[in-house]
């Protein structure tokens, strides 16, 4: 009987999992197929869940947007920042943003600064 019950509660546990800090995709569609947003693909990638994460995100990618970095470089240190730590990746990808942006003239708030 006991293991009925915990069964039952894990498959529960493991069917109505959700995630709140996903963001979903525009409706911008190309051909029928959902194309997530720069914006959309950093946050959920980089598990940026609070408010300041995502305003940093948002300067990353006004400045991509407005020519002043690279869209593929961005893409590269968020992978960076993935393999230096799967579960927290930000701040690894703060750090290395905000240097690599640097070394291309471009000033990026810290995080702290936003709040």
């Amino acid at each position: 009987m006991l293991r009925i019950i915990i069964s039952g509660v894990l498959l529960t546990l493991f069917c109505c999992q959700t995630s709140h800090a996903q963001i979903g995709t525009n409706q911008a569609q190309s051909g029928g197929t959902q194309v997530p947003t720069l914006n959309e693909i950093l946050v959920n990638n980089l598990r940026a869940t609070l408010t300041e994460q995502q305003a940093f995100i948002k300067k990353v990618v006004e400045k991509t947007e407005q020519g002043k970095l690279n869209s593929k470089l961005v893409i590269a240190v968020m992978r960076y920042s993935q393999r230096r730590n799967a579960r927290f990746p930000f701040p690894f990808f703060e750090r290395a943003m905000r240097y690599q942006a640097s070394k291309q003239g471009v000033t990026l708030p810290a995080v702290a600064v936003l709040r």
